[in-house]
């Protein structure tokens, strides 16, 4: 009956919050798009070279509706890139968001950075290793070091058993959605170890995610007495006719258990530990990663909050080991 309830409260204020949040929103989408990162990034002893990926992520795949290959066709890749720019309103704040990110990119590959690196081959990601959330980097390795994607990245204790319904990819394959279930509610969570961890996956099987969100929007709710303090949350797809829109994108609300600033490359932000879905394995609960400018005020433990936000994590833990050691090992441009 709880789930019921808050599924409906839901569909109730989604649509007319997502109209006032969508303008606050825009924004974000200036910064650098999943593979559009271009220049070069100085590391100990010679120049480490970063080159655009070929294979056409920077448009949507796909054919109009009602489309088919015709005989003798080849069929038609249906799966679309990931707009990181929409995930990255963190740094709301920054004029220059793709420039930021370049050389955040520069320094993170900077001799003594501290910086950590997983994978094998030709396809790394590499982390900041700097603070709770962080600059991750999903990079092929060459003559040059390619990098395809730049997204936030972030550990957490906080779990959600996923029942692996279905996987969406991007075009190259590297990059993916899961979408699922758990305690009653269906979402998807971008997998940002997905390129380490794809073939370990069996649709039907249960993961344990750790899920974290970035806010687009975080405003006041109604009092928690007025609502029976629940919790709920819906996938934006479903509530806006935005045609970006993706699985990972929700529409919320709950009520604050904890605030706290963390740092994030010298930008200051607000984080908030909220439980999206009181379900029957227990809660489902998310560190909120907010800029300030996106925030009507800072707010206290135990208000009534509700928004729009992107839900990212991995599985399993990373196991990540020393950037230096990685390129070392792999014998990536150094």
């Amino acid at each position: 009956m709880g789930l019921a309830v808050a599924a409906t409260l839901v569909w109730l204020f989604a649509l007319w919050l997502w109209r006032r949040v969508r303008g606050a929103a825009e924004p974000t989408e200036v910064a650098a798009q999943p593979d559009d990162v271009t220049g070069s990034a100085a590391t100990s002893g010679a120049e480490a070279q970063t080159a655009t990926p070929s294979d056409g992520n920077h448009a949507d795949v796909g054919v109009a509706d009602g489309d088919a290959p015709g005989d003798g066709e080849e069929p038609v890749d249906r799966r679309r890139s990931f707009l990181h720019s929409r995930h990255w309103a963190v740094l709301a704040g920054e004029t220059e968001p793709h420039r930021f990110l370049l050389s955040a990119f520069e320094k993170l590959l900077a001799p003594g950075s501290g910086s950590r690196a997983t994978g094998a081959g030709h396809y790394w990601h590499l982390v900041d290793n700097s603070g709770r959330l962080q600059l991750s980097a999903l990079v092929r390795k060459g003559e040059v070091l390619e990098v395809l994607a730049i997204y936030p990245y972030a550990e957490t204790a906080n779990s959600w058993p996923m029942h692996l319904e279905r996987i969406d990819e991007s075009p190259d394959g590297l990059q993916a959605r899961l979408c699922g279930s758990s305690g009653g509610a269906h979402f998807a969570v971008f997998d940002t170890l997905y390129f380490k961890n794809h073939g370990h996956y069996a649709v039907g099987e249960v993961y344990d995610l750790q899920v974290s969100a970035i806010a687009y929007q975080l405003e006041f709710d109604e009092p928690a007495e007025q609502s029976s303090g629940l919790s709920g949350f819906g996938a934006l797809p479903a509530l806006s006719s935005d045609r970006d829109a993706a699985e990972d994108e929700i529409v919320f609300h709950s009520i604050v258990e904890d605030v706290f600033e963390c740092e994030f490359w010298g930008i200051e932000l607000q984080v908030y530990l909220l439980t999206l879905l009181h379900g029957p394995d227990g809660p489902l609960r998310v560190e909120l990663y907010t800029h300030p400018s996106l925030t009507e005020r800072r707010f206290a433990i135990g208000e009534r909050v509700r928004g729009v936000a992107w839900l990212f994590g991995l599985w399993p833990d990373p196991r990540a080991t020393a950037l230096a050691e990685a390129f070392k090992a792999a014998r990536l441009p150094n």
